[in-house]
């Protein structure tokens, strides 16, 4: 009987001519991918370019000016662009700030990010240090482990920002106690989601300890000033005759046992001084006495009276579960009166005097 063909066909053999195609056509797709990806890489990296070089003549322009219209003279250099492929950054081996009304500002190193696709949400880092006034005898120096900052734009205006700073170190000559140490600081701003032209701001110290002061404290501020996002001038805050209203949320400050919480309504005067009303709740008193006192003696002088009018005039009640002395005090051109008697006198708030 003759052998069927199956016989004398080679299995290998018939392999070949059904998988050679197979081969070819995966490799045409490989090769078209990776031409796609070349291609996709090329024009990236075009556009890249392209951002970083507008990136470094914007910044040129801005930097290089003598100074800006509303008189704030920005300084970085040296200064690279750089953060291939995903970002824009900007690098600025020594940064400052010059404004009219305010003391230079000498920011250290500084390095500001974007994402590309996302040029209005910036992220930056600074090195420090910090230094306030003439280097020669500054007004304040700062120094830190970390710092960051993040802001947030729309269609070029500023609506969010946060800055956080790991482990300051501040140092002034108007601290009589010392230089100032903290575990943490943070400071929050926003647009007020209820008022156009109102600005929340939130900021919060951790672990705060004068050289002389025996306990650390941890101080929070919570306030909304209204009409603040239109008050914001170059050199200062630009306050109206009639005065900048402030709504205090919140102020409280703990030091071991003792503890301060306020709130009220206050009004900014155009000459920095405050005018309003504040509900002060106080636990243990002497002590935060003490403790104010050990933060800066000169306060002692402001601190003892007020906790002696809250002492015997204040309301008895009770602060997260603590006994404590509540009573309203009010603020006319910054002078402190518990009824119709004066207790002290607060400084002035150094806000420039830009004009509206």
């Amino acid at each position: 009987m003759p052998e069927s063909p199956a016989e004398h066909t080679d299995p290998g053999a018939r392999d070949v001519p059904l998988s050679a195609p197979r081969r070819s056509g995966m490799k045409r797709k490989v090769i078209a991918a990776m031409a796609v990806l070349v291609v996709a890489v090329a024009a990236w990296s075009g556009f890249w370019w392209y951002a970083a070089d507008a990136l470094k003549r914007s910044a040129d322009a801005t930097l290089d000016a003598p100074v800006a219209a509303d008189g704030i003279k920005l300084v970085c250099a040296p200064r690279t662009v750089g953060g291939y492929p995903f970002y824009l950054a900007l690098d600025c081996g020594d940064a400052a700030i010059t404004a009219p009304n305010l003391p230079p500002v000498a920011l250290g190193h500084v390095s500001a990010a974007a994402r590309v696709y996302d040029p209005e949400r910036i992220v930056a880092e600074f090195s420090g240090p910090l230094e306030i006034g003439d280097p020669a005898s500054p007004l304040v120096q700062a120094a830190w482990s970390l710092g960051r900052m993040s802001l947030h734009f729309d269609h070029g205006l500023l609506i969010q920002g946060a800055l956080s700073i790991d482990e300051p170190t501040v140092t002034a000559p108007a601290f009589a106690a010392g230089p100032m140490k903290a575990t943490l600081a943070e400071l929050h701003v926003r647009n007020t989601p209820d008022d156009a032209g109102g600005t929340d701001v939130a900021l919060t110290m951790s672990g705060v300890k004068p050289k002389a002061a025996t306990a650390p404290f941890d101080l929070g501020i919570i306030f909304t000033v209204r009409d603040g996002g239109n008050a914001l001038r170059g050199g200062g805050v630009a306050v109206p005759p009639e005065g900048l209203p402030v709504d205090l949320t919140r102020v409280g400050l703990r030091s071991g046992d003792a503890a301060l919480e306020a709130t009220g309504n206050l009004r900014i005067r155009p000459d920095g001084r405050l005018d309003g009303n504040v509900d002060v709740s106080l636990v243990n008193p002497e002590g935060l006495a003490a403790a104010i006192a050990a933060v800066d003696p000169r306060a002692r002088g402001l601190a003892a009276p007020v906790v002696a009018a809250v002492s015997a005039f204040g309301q008895p009640g009770q602060t997260d579960g603590k006994p404590s002395r509540t009573l309203k005090i009010t603020l006319d051109a910054s002078r402190v009166m518990v009824g119709f008697i004066p207790v002290g006198r607060l400084p002035p708030i150094p806000i420039g005097t830009a004009p509206i």
